[in-house]
């Protein structure tokens, strides 16, 4: 049990070490969810509070001991960050605010999507700033609908309304796996939040959590129930698809 707690506290101390503020927005909101939606006992709380406690002592501890090593540090404890976005001295959310009208005026312009892998070339005739320039929206839904325009968008909500329907129809038939959906909807946030979409990774684990929760499984041999097909589809075709692709973001 100690093993497992150690283990997540290195895990979250990763994540605090990271400091994106967009990911620290969207876990808090996933976290209210599953406290909200789950039935927890003194034990949870009791293990959740010392594993979060053990977490944050370790990632304090690495950046004190970055900031003596290293004289690039200037972290001083974790959420620094944020602190800044709060204090308003860091223009990330202006920037994203700029991305998202450039992305806007891009589709007004050309309905049908400015190609491809072309957020990046068209950007600089809408940037406002010269130090806002940028290769990606910063939100893939954004993005796809200035590359693809109106066609894309259509193909992009067709997957969101699948992924939804084919979570809660498994989270009926299994109640066990609402932590896996939860990560599932962190993801899919996240991606209209920053760049996550671009790294390969993560669009494979949306597939891959999407396949855990609807697959089905069976006993029998001679006929596979069709929640079986498309949970291995979601494992491996959209995987295979997104590699084939290799991210609009990154050049198409």
């Amino acid at each position: 049990r100690f093993g497992w707690t150690a283990a997540s506290a290195g895990l979250v101390a990763t994540f605090l070490l990271a400091d994106s503020r967009a990911a620290g927005v969207v876990l808090a909101l996933i976290l209210v969810l599953y406290l909200a939606l789950a039935k927890l006992s003194k034990r949870f709380w009791i293990n959740f509070l010392f594993m979060l406690t053990l977490a944050w002592g370790l990632s304090y501890g690495i950046i004190k001991i970055s900031s003596l090593i290293s004289v690039h540090s200037n972290k001083t404890v974790p959420g620094s960050r944020l602190n800044e976005a709060i204090k308003g001295e860091s223009s990330s959310g202006s920037d994203r605010l700029y991305y998202l009208r450039s992305a806007g005026e891009m589709w007004l312009a050309k309905p049908w999507g400015v190609g491809a892998g072309a957020y990046g070339d068209v950007h600089p005739q809408y940037q406002i700033r010269v130090v806002s320039a940028s290769a990606n929206a910063h939100n893939v839904y954004a993005q796809i609908l200035a590359e693809l325009g109106v066609g894309g968008a259509l193909l992009m909500l067709a997957v969101l309304a699948t992924l939804f329907i084919c979570t809660i129809r498994g989270l009926i038939r299994r109640p066990e796996l609402l932590p896996v959906a939860l990560g599932l909807l962190g993801l899919v946030m996240h991606f209209g939040l920053d760049i996550d979409a671009t790294y390969r990774a993560l669009p494979l684990r949306v597939g891959i959590l999407a396949g855990l929760i609807y697959s089905e499984k069976s006993t029998k041999r001679v006929k596979e129930p069709i929640g079986s097909i498309l949970g291995e589809i979601w494992c491996a075709g959209g995987g295979v698809c997104y590699l084939w692709v290799s991210g609009w973001g990154c050049g198409g």
